[in-house]
């Protein structure tokens, strides 16, 4: 019998998210980030992936091309949720401005669901304004559930302060 490496989709629970009955969403006092959007959002995801100041300090070479987005997204486009073996991004948007990418989170859950990766990138006009460390603490309080995981890791350049404040 196959193994379900999807996670429930009862993420979180405080008051100051409440949960939307679909997996991969999730909405708190300013955001609300979702999966679907990412795969129809591609010009976006390529927008501010291909922004000098977003990516200075991210691990990818520019110019970073649109098929490279598609690309990205597709190899993604069957997950519901975090999956052991898998990235998934998530995407960020305000609650008062729905069908706007300002951001993604993503996470890569290895093949024993013991250890999570993190990241997080944002579009340059929603930098230092706290939306990261926010979807960032969602995308966390989602893994720290999740029984099997043991460790959560993120990488940084040293440089990053406002990283830093994010972790």
């Amino acid at each position: 019998m196959a193994e379900d490496r999807h996670l429930p989709a009862d993420w979180l629970n405080d008051a100051a998210k409440s949960f939307v009955p679909d997996a991969g969403r999730f909405e708190s006092w300013r955001k609300y980030s979702h999966l679907e959007v990412l795969i129809a959002d591609a010009p976006t995801l390529f927008e501010y992936r291909n922004d000098a100041a977003v990516s200075v300090m991210q691990d990818w070479d520019l110019p970073y091309t649109l098929e490279r987005a598609r690309s990205r997204l597709a190899m993604q486009a069957h997950l519901h949720d975090v999956t052991a073996g898998e990235w998934i991004s998530f995407a960020v948007e305000e609650l008062a401005n729905p069908g706007e990418v300002i951001g993604d989170v993503a996470c890569h859950l290895d093949e024993r669901a013991a250890v999570a990766e993190i990241g997080y990138t944002f579009r340059t006009q929603y930098q230092h304004r706290g939306y990261a460390r926010e979807a960032t603490s969602a995308l966390v309080d989602h893994i720290l559930t999740i029984p099997t995981v043991h460790r959560l890791e993120a990488s940084l350049d040293p440089e990053n302060r406002p990283s830093m404040r994010v972790l």
